[in-house]
This record gives structure tokens, C-alpha cells and sequence, in this order.
């Protein structure tokens, strides 16, 4: 059985009152930082994890991220709403950046201040102390596509990032394209990077060489992807093709085509990835790889009621994506006879 860990014990050993150490365990703001630091320690290496039978959440979930300024990053909190909803519970929105082990975690205390029902962590994950501090308060947490390597007892959700970047490689090669772009997201992202491999395999499928200067790399932004698209379609010989790495690119890449007086399809096919809610307006509707943005979000809040309740959860979840057809794309010119 494991040791039952006294706060008493752990205010005797860093000098200070009981009360102040009930203070760091429920992630009050008002204790000194060096003083919460001390006792943090102290209950890390006694082993301190909070008794559910003591911990009375709030009715809601936390969903943290960096940044909301992406329609992705819209979808996947209005999945996890319409989920909460549907559990009678509500949602609390957190901007933070994670990662960083020197990070001063100011974030996370907050958190445990609330003791939501569970963390939803969106496109990053906690560093090593602040899940630590989660796990210590029993507070269940998920990460939807995190940005690079996770830890192995993590729970995460993520889209089939590299069928994904095959399929829709696949279909512009079935066109007849053979000088097909790729404009990635950022190199420290999982999803970039698998996406990128699947767009790789399917070159080698086919027997066509990658062309390292048909590459580029960038954030999943609008503006970037325009930017990324000039490069591309300014070369003497430039793509037929370009994949994109999100929707969002893709947009940028139309209207980088719009400059140079490029149509699309008829000069330029384009595929995106994300299959989000507006691109399917686009002029003409976008071909893109779709992930179930909404599904994995919804799961997301699954997985932490069923955590909640004791139940094992798989840490992997993987979901199917998918190639949607629309106007973007057509055959290479000089196939078009």
C-alpha cells in the first residue's frame, strides 16, 4: 500500500504552517514562489498524490493552448463544448506556453486552483514538473496533436498524419503531376514532419525523385503559406502542384497564385489538410486531406470522464483521415492532351 503522506509532516520539514502547505496543494496564488517551490519538492519526493476522496473538482474542463487564432484550433474547442455540454459541464480556456522545464509553471497553479475535472492540453503538452503537479492533484489529462515527442505514459489523440500526406500526394500524382510542392508546417511539429514522410513515400512509390527545392517550411498561417507559395510558383520551373500543410497554407497559396496571375486549377492544382469548416467556400472549393477535427475532440472529453471514473484509457488514440475532392486540383496541364 502506498505511504499516506501528511501535509503536517511536510510543513514540519520545509518550516512553514500546515495551512501554507493546503495552500500549495489547492494551487492557491498566495504563497511566495520560493516557498511553494520547497514544498513542491517535498511533496514530489514523499510521493504525494491527492486523495479523491479530498478533492472536490469544479465541473468543468481545462483546455490549454498557446495560441486560438488558427479555425483548427476554433473547431477543437467547440468539439470539446458541444461534448462538456452534453455532460453538464463547462469549459475553461487557458493560454499558456509549455515545454520549457525553467518555465515559471504560473499557468499550472491556476489550474490547480480550479481543479477542473481534467486537462485538455491542444497542439503541446505539459513539461515533466507541470504533468508532475497534475497527476500529484489527481487531475486527468489529454493531448490533442502534440507538437513533438510525448511521454510514453501520456494520453494522446492524434489525426493519421502520414496516410494523410500519402493520400493526397497520391491523388495529384494520379493527375498526372510530377513537380508537386510541399509547403510544411513548423520542423518540430510531429504532425509536419509525418504528413512530409507520407508525401515522401508517395514520391518513391511512384518512382519520382523528391526534389529538395520544392520544399519549404513554415507555420500553419495564411500569411505564411502566401509567402511560401511566391518562392515556389517564382521559379523558372515552377510546380504543377503544391500540397499544403493545413488548410490555412492552402488559402495562402491562392492568393499567392492570385498575384502571379496563376488559375487554379487550370495552372496550379492545390491540396490542403484539415478539411476545416471554410474550405469548402473557397473559390474554387478546396481538395484537402480531412482529419476529424470535431471526433477528436469530443474524444478528448471521453477519455477524461472515463479517467475520471477510474477507467483504463488507451494511450494512443489514432484517428483516420481522409482525401475530399473538390475543385482545387486537375490534371497536369501537359496531360490534359
Amino acid at each position: 500500500m502506498r505511504k499516506v503522506v501528511k501535509l503536517a509532516d511536510i510543513a514540519k520539514e520545509a518550516g512553514v504552517s500546515t495551512a501554507t502547505v493546503s495552500k500549495v496543494v489547492n494551487g492557491r496564488s498566495d504563497v511566495a514562489k520560493t516557498t511553494r517551490d520547497h514544498i513542491e519538492k517535498l511533496l514530489d519526493s514523499a510521493g504525494y498524490k491527492k486523495s479523491l476522496t479530498k478533492t472536490a473538482n469544479s465541473n468543468s474542463i481545462e483546455v490549454i493552448l498557446e495560441r486560438i487564432d488558427t479555425v483548427w484550433s476554433l473547431e477543437i474547442l467547440q468539439g470539446v463544448s458541444e461534448m462538456a455540454q452534453e455532460n453538464d459541464l463547462s469549459v475553461t480556456l487557458t493560454m499558456a506556453k509549455t515545454g520549457d522545464e525553467s518555465d515559471n509553471h504560473s499557468w499550472v497553479y491556476g489550474t490547480l486552483g480550479r481543479r477542473p475535472i481534467g486537462v485538455i492540453f491542444v497542439l503541446l503538452e505539459g513539461n515533466k514538473k507541470e504533468r508532475r503537479l497534475l497527476t500529484s492533484r489527481n487531475i486527468p489529462f489529454v493531448t490533442v496533436d502534440a507538437r513533438g515527442e510525448v511521454a510514453q505514459d501520456s494520453i494522446t489523440l492524434r489525426a493519421d498524419n502520414w496516410t494523410g500526406g500519402l493520400l493526397g500526394t497520391r491523388y495529384l500524382i494520379s493527375l498526372g503531376h510530377t513537380r508537386i510542392g510541399i509547403i510544411t508546417g513548423p520542423k518540430d511539429m510531429t504532425c509536419s514532419m509525418a504528413r512530409y514522410d507520407g508525401y515522401c513515400s508517395a514520391m518513391a512509390e511512384a518512382g519520382i525523385p523528391v526534389d529538395p527545392a520544392l520544399k519549404r517550411s513554415g507555420q500553419f498561417t495564411e500569411s505564411d503559406g502566401r509567402a511560401q507559395a511566391l518562392s515556389l510558383l517564382s521559379m523558372d520551373n515552377r510546380p504543377t502542384a503544391i500540397f499544403a500543410g493545413d488548410d490555412l497554407q492552402a488559402m495562402g497559396i491562392y492568393e499567392a497564385a492570385r498575384q502571379l496571375d496563376i488559375s487554379i486549377p487550370g495552372d496550379l492544382s492545390v491540396v490542403g489538410f484539415d478539411n476545416i469548416r471554410t474550405s469548402e467556400y473557397l473559390g474554387p472549393a478546396l481538395t484537402t486531406v480531412e482529419q476529424p477535427i470535431s471526433e477528436m475532440a469530443r474524444h478528448a472529453v471521453k477519455l477524461i470522464l472515463q479517467m475520471k471514473d477510474g477507467q483504463k484509457v488507451e494511450n494512443e488514440n489514432v484517428f483516420p483521415t481522409k482525401l475530399i475532392v473538390r475543385n482545387s486540383t486537375a490534371p497536369a496541364r501537359e496531360n490534359k492532351g
